[in-house]
């Protein structure tokens, strides 16, 4: 420094200390500030040479294609993330975890990760998230054969209940398929669900069936007992026989 001068620049050069961090930080060239809201240079358009969009068509398309929604299109332009990691996170949990637990990770993603097209991800693993409905509705309901309508509806079911765990529903997140089964109704009481899957035509085949093999003597108390009970006139029997007279068999027709 030059004594009877004052060189700013040179004082503050000469005072400058450049510490681990910010030397780390300007190595791996990081921006050192920001500019708040941030300068962009606008493009200068000749008159007649404007492209903006005339309609809501126009926003939601992108390298002419019509998206569906907005958030689509915005996928495609790259300005939001796509869903690829969930589908990983869905693959990879499809190969070793059980369809009750797909079901609740499921859930935890569209509660806590906000996908971008939850129903795509439905349509895509609800075979593997639902490969133990069909076993459940054997087993609590009197349906031997599920369709599957039947299974992807009572899947729709169960994870909706984990939903309603986190005070959500299947509504929140359309437009993901809605319950058309009243399954909360029945679930629980299997002689309300019997009831209502009753196969009339093919129990009174059986019943037919049945009566054709009945003797005189036991045609004759089953029309008296059906006759009492058609006619509500609230009779009391006892039917009693010995060993080998098909005691048992008739007893269980009149059931």
């Amino acid at each position: 420094m030059v004594l009877g001068s004052i060189n700013e620049i040179q004082q503050y050069l000469d005072a400058r200390y450049i510490g681990p961090p910010e030397a780390a930080w300007r190595i791996s060239g990081h921006h050192l500030h920001e500019e708040v809201p941030a300068m962009v240079q606008l493009a200068l358009h000749l008159p007649g040479m404007h492209q903006c969009p005339k309609s809501f068509e126009d926003l939601r398309t992108f390298n002419y294609v019509l998206h569906d929604t907005f958030k689509s299109t915005c996928v495609a332009r790259g300005v939001l993330e796509d869903d690829e990691e969930w589908v990983q996170c869905l693959q990879e949990a499809a190969i070793m975890k059980t369809g009750n637990q797909l079901r609740r990770l499921f859930s935890i993603i569209l509660t806590q990760c906000s996908p971008i097209q939850p129903y795509e991800l439905w349509k895509q693993f609800a075979v593997h998230i639902c490969d133990d409905i069909a076993h459940k509705i054997r087993t609590c309901f009197p349906i031997p054969n599920p369709s599957d309508a039947q299974i992807e509806d009572y899947g729709l079911y169960l994870r909706d209940q984990m939903l309603q765990e986190s005070g959500r529903t299947l509504s929140d997140f359309p437009p993901m398929p809605q319950l058309t089964g009243n399954w909360s109704a029945v679930v629980g009481n299997k002689l309300v669900l019997e009831h209502q899957h009753l196969q009339i035509e093919s129990q009174q085949v059986d019943v037919q069936m049945d009566i054709n093999r009945l003797n005189s003597a036991q045609c004759k108390a089953y029309d008296v007992i059906t006759s009492s009970i058609l006619q509500n006139r609230g009779k009391i029997f006892f039917v009693s026989g010995g060993a080998g007279t098909g005691r048992h068999f008739y007893t269980i027709r009149l059931r």
